[in-house]
């Protein structure tokens, strides 16, 4: 596993939600990052549920019209 010099201040995903078992899997890496940096493991669930409610707000309602 690599090694933080600090926190990070963004986190950003691509394509997991098509992913089999994605929560489950980033859960784990999170909490994995968050002890490496001496951080409670809990915090990853409020991670995810924040990055899940914003996702969903900033997700196109439609698709884009084609060029």
């Amino acid at each position: 596993m690599f090694k933080l010099d600090s926190a990070p201040k963004i986190i950003t995903f691509d394509c997991y939600g098509t992913l089999v078992q994605w929560y489950e899997v980033l859960l784990r890496e999170l909490e994995a990052v968050l002890v490496a940096q001496g951080r409670d493991k809990a915090e990853a669930s409020a991670i995810l549920d924040t990055f899940s409610r914003h996702s969903r707000r900033l997700e196109p309602r439609e698709a884009p019209s084609a060029l």
